[in-house]
């Protein structure tokens, strides 16, 4: 019957019924999800990266830019956003222009700017690199970015050469093992270091697949979540944990299920609330109908009185 379809307790043991399978939906795939990772990392001869998670950088050590400007990294590492650093020369014959258009890629997916959101620092390792190597490089690189070329984004991607101790400095702090060969190349490892806005050493990305949604994750950690441009980014963030053992982010089903039953609580104090005030309003036009209409409820109409000739 109509009135059994309108009941109130049966309609909310319906959507109590439905919020629980969306919980249990959203929470079943926990361990089998995970984000397109990269690659395992590639070692080089042996070298290899000590990992310096959570030291400082030495932002006083200097660089020379692209634009012949000798900086010192505090420059471009100033608390303002995250970066991420890259370590190549500009000579390599084969896998450091990968690195780089592999990288270049990835940001290009990007709803992040560089400039605005993070920054970016191409180091090269090599003392004889020069300012017109590190040019010509940016110059290739910006050309081709999807967001643009503006003063900012040149300013927030920087392209840079060094003196041997700078390099170093910056390779010791990073955990980057670099070893000149005999043919006159380098051994290197194939890695990014995304670091937090004051210069401390975040997250490593190791390979050469450097999937969007795993450099978006280093960002937004490396950040602390304060880039993220929507709810969806700060859901993301806070249900995403970096997993050692597999070197990529994967969901974090504990922190899943709390906001599982945190959205849960919410929705049905929404829903029992509509059907309070649905009662009340219904009790209110009866009441305000019965006062309007007394006789109603009587089931007939007063007699008519008069005097009659």
């Amino acid at each position: 019957m109509g009135i059994a379809s309108d009941n109130p307790g049966r309609r909310l043991a319906a959507i109590v019924t439905v919020a629980a399978l969306l919980c249990s939906w959203l929470v079943a795939p926990a361990s089998a999800q995970r984000l397109r990772g990269a690659d395992e990392l590639e070692e080089l001869s042996g070298v290899d990266v000590v990992e310096r998670l959570g030291e400082p950088l030495p932002l006083d050590i200097e660089f020379v830019n692209a634009e012949g400007e000798t900086q010192p990294l505090a420059r471009y590492i100033n608390g303002s956003r995250p970066t991420i650093i890259v370590m190549v020369y500009f000579d390599c014959p084969m896998i450091c222009p990968v690195v780089l258009d592999k990288l270049h890629a990835a940001l290009n997916e990007l709803d992040y700017v560089a400039g605005r959101d993070f920054s970016v620092l191409v180091v090269s390792f090599d003392p004889t690199d020069t300012t017109t190597h590190a040019s010509d490089r940016k110059l290739f690189y910006l050309s081709g970015y999807t967001h643009g070329s503006t003063p900012d984004i040149s300013s927030g991607w920087q392209f840079m050469t060094g003196r041997p101790a700078s390099i170093r400095a910056l390779k010791d702090a990073l955990g980057f093992e670099i070893r000149l060969l005999e043919n006159g190349e380098y051994s290197h490892p194939v890695a990014l270091a995304v670091t937090t806005p004051d210069g401390t050493v975040a997250r490593y990305i190791y390979g050469l697949d450097y999937d969007p949604d795993q450099i978006m994750l280093s960002l937004l950690e490396a950040s602390n979540g304060k880039i993220a441009k929507s709810l969806g980014e700060q859901f993301i963030f806070r249900c995403f944990r970096y997993n050692e053992s597999e070197g990529r982010y994967t969901l974090h089903a504990m922190t899943l299920m709390r906001l599982g039953g945190g959205l849960t609580v919410v929705l049905l104090v929404v829903l029992i609330g509509g059907l309070f005030l649905k009662n009340r309003v219904r009790s209110f036009r009866s009441s305000d109908s019965t006062a309007s209409n007394p006789t109603s409820s009587r089931g007939h109409t007063p007699a008519h009185t008069g005097s009659h000739a």
